[in-house]
């Protein structure tokens, strides 16, 4: 005695199954995008809050976003190229600020001050410390959960792109 299994369709189900993963891809890519433009907006936003004339002192206390003075670390920030595929799996996509203060003030730290570009002795007195004030950290926690509706509305079109 015997039992047989007949499975039809499987081609038809294979070439979905294709599609879907193509589907997949571009939505992948097409929401990574989206959050980096989200991500942007986002910390440039928080480099707008307050704002002060170059040589005054800074209204922004420690632990807030620096204060905008010319714009240069606003106009700094941007996408490090569009969202690539690092393996099968994995797409980034990478947005950071790339003036040469943006590290100092988010993360704080030890600054030469004086001599305006001459080199002098590097004494103590020399320093300053900076005391952090976040805006990258702060921005993509806020966005957070932005991207991942936007993620989860990518793969719904995907998936109703294929008839799912």
């Amino acid at each position: 005695m015997e039992v047989t299994v007949t499975a039809t369709g499987v081609d038809t189900a294979a070439r979905r199954l294709d599609a879907l993963g193509k589907a997949v891809k571009v939505a992948m890519k097409r929401a990574t995008s989206r959050a980096m433009d989200l991500a942007e907006r986002e910390i440039k936003n928080r480099l707008r809050l307050k704002s002060h004339m170059f040589g005054t002192p800074t209204p922004s206390r420690p632990g807030e976003p620096p204060a905008l003075i010319s714009g240069t670390m606003m106009r700094s920030v941007h996408a490090d190229g569009p969202p690539r595929w690092v393996d099968r799996w994995t797409i980034v996509g990478k947005v950071s600020p790339h003036a040469v203060q943006s590290r100092i003030q988010e993360l704080g730290g030890f600054v030469r001050v004086g001599n305006r570009g001459r080199i002098g002795p590097q004494t103590r007195e020399n320093y300053a410390y900076l005391p952090p004030r976040p805006y990258v950290a702060p921005a993509r926690r806020l966005v957070g959960p932005k991207v991942e509706r936007i993620f989860a509305e990518e793969l719904a079109k995907a998936v109703a792109s294929v008839g799912g």
